[in-house]
């Protein structure tokens, strides 16, 4: 666990990844305006985008829940005085 991501480290990787999602999805936005002559379906393709959304959010919250959990396990594992009891309890 000496090698656990602190969570400033965490929230800067989630806020760089969370730009580059944003950036990306305007980008396919504005290519998808542009060739609305193409026959391409933008309401279908907006739809798309809001699920990718959605799942980028969801994978956000998961990750976030998993440092947190990775936080209090290893809190836990410090500071009892067996740290094999702990350990046995953690999940592998």
């Amino acid at each position: 666990m000496s090698e656990q991501i602190t969570p400033e480290r965490q929230a800067e990787a989630e806020a760089i990844g969370h730009a580059a999602y944003q950036a990306m999805r305007a980008e396919m936005i504005e290519a998808a305006r542009q060739r609305e002559g193409d026959g391409i379906d933008t309401p279908l393709l907006m739809e798309g985008l809001e699920a990718e959304a959605a799942y980028q959010a969801a994978r956000e919250a998961l990750t976030n829940a998993r440092a947190e959990r990775q936080r209090v396990l290893y809190a836990m594992w410090r500071a009892n005085k067996d740290p094999r009891a702990v350990a046995a309890l953690m999940p592998a």
